[in-house]
């Protein structure tokens, strides 16, 4: 589970900014209280969504847990002694060109909660920890490392003697997994356990939504179950693999092949088949999505969208959000963390307050993250969880939309300049 990721300096946030997944005890009286569990002692949310104008950071926000996953899965065995780091700090200061760019996360592996973090430039890893969180609320250092120095904790004995065996371009935790350390292993399993993707890439992950189908007829039932509660019209879905065109690819190579069933009409006689290459953009989003969301909910893991909502209606958002706030499709406690522009999902029936965020650009072009939670309008008191949340947002209270210019008139002064320059017969 995910307590807090903090990313500072990387692409548009040049100051740190923190997402977390921890509810906050005084709005527990929020309509959406069952969108809180409880692990331990942490009361965790199963859901955020993060709300905010184009180019204001929503993205940049998922690229870093995204960065930091892949460093910690690959940068000890994919990555070559001279690859450069795949950080880019924020390029509208001088100051943080030259400076590292830092990605922190605190999550729970089972009762343990830990912290873990590292700072990059293109060149070398300038420093990286791991602490854990002991009961009493102290924390016991695992490991530190400044560039080839790394020094141990005394529950860390896994890292003896691979301080030599670490690039400066590869994470010591990378490493020590490498070297089937029992706590770097847990971590590099967490790390492989958050599944990433866009929302605007759906194409990448059909492949995963048919492959855990053809594995698993209970998935494949509850796929099916997802894609005609949606409204699509489809009564049934059938999957199988035709062989390639020869030429095309190795002749042992194979392309799937779905079929889509919808229930014949009045006058009809059998039902009819599409290919799903025939139904709309939508109806095709929206069953790509249904294996990650199927599988996060089953492992109880953690799946990050970008652009969540691209081309679907926005009442078949608020089903996919809806199926992990609900105790009742989510019993594993599974988490979503997402990027929308549906504002419609700004509602208290829908969401707590510690489960909107906002990202925002100030007048430097850097930006902040923060949550409805613990947004005080200047001058005035936090938003009540009565509050009309969709509307003042879209109002500009909470911030977090786009500035808007008058586009209209510098288009009729641009005409009318070409109108005298090319007077017409």
């Amino acid at each position: 589970m995910l307590l807090r990721f903090t990313v500072e300096n990387y692409l548009i946030f040049r100051e740190a900014a923190t997402l977390s997944m921890e509810a906050v005890a005084r709005i527990d009286k929020d309509k959406a209280a069952d969108s809180v569990f409880q692990q331990g002692k942490y009361a965790l949310l199963k859901s955020a969504a993060i709300f905010g104008a184009n180019g204001s950071g929503k993205s940049s926000l998922i690229r870093a847990m995204e960065l930091m996953q892949r460093m910690i899965i690959h940068s000890a065995r994919e990555s070559q002694a001279n690859d450069e780091i795949d950080v880019q700090p924020f390029k509208l200061s001088e100051a943080s060109r030259m400076a590292p760019s830092a990605f922190e996360a605190e999550f729970l592996i089972g009762s343990d909660a830990y912290r873990y973090g590292f700072e990059a430039t293109r060149k070398e890893i300038v420093s990286e920890w791991l602490y854990l969180s002991e009961l009493s609320g102290r924390e016991k250092r695992l490991f530190e490392r400044e560039r080839s120095s790394i020094e141990l904790g005394k529950a860390f004995a896994e890292g003896k003697g691979l301080a030599q065996r670490t690039r400066p371009n590869a994470l010591f935790i990378s490493v020590a997994a490498q070297f089937n350390g029992p706590v770097a292993s847990k971590v590099l399993r967490w790390a492989s356990g958050m599944h990433i993707i866009s929302g605007l890439d759906d194409r990448h992950f059909q492949v995963e939504t048919l492959e855990l189908m053809e594995q698993d007829p209970a998935f494949a039932e509850r796929v099916s179950q997802l894609v005609r509660s949606a409204d699509t019209g489809i009564s049934g879905l059938r999957i199988s693999k035709k062989p390639q065109l020869p030429g095309v690819r190795p002749p042992e190579a194979m392309e799937w092949a779905v079929t889509s069933i919808h229930e014949p009409q009045p006058d009809g006689e059998m039902p009819v088949e599409f290919d799903l290459e025939e139904e709309s953009e939508g109806t095709r989003k929206f069953f790509r999505m249904a294996g990650p969301v199927l599988r996060a909910l089953q492992e109880g893991s953690i799946l990050v969208v970008d652009e969540l909502d691209a081309r679907l209606h926005p009442s078949l958002v608020r089903v996919l959000v809806r199926l992990f706030n609900f105790a009742e499709t989510n019993p594993r406690n599974a988490q979503l963390i997402f990027a929308t522009h549906t504002t419609h999902l700004l509602d208290a029936d829908m969401l707590r307050r510690d489960q909107i965020w906002f990202t925002e650009k100030s007048s430097i072009f850097d930006a902040r993250l923060y949550s409805l939670a613990e947004f005080r309008p200047e001058g005035k008191a936090k938003v009540r969880n009565d509050a009309a949340y969709e509307r003042n947002y879209l109002k500009g209270r909470y911030g977090g939309v786009p500035e808007l210019f008058d586009f209209a008139g510098p288009l009729l002064d641009a005409k009318q300049r070409y109108d005298q320059a090319n007077p017409q017969d």
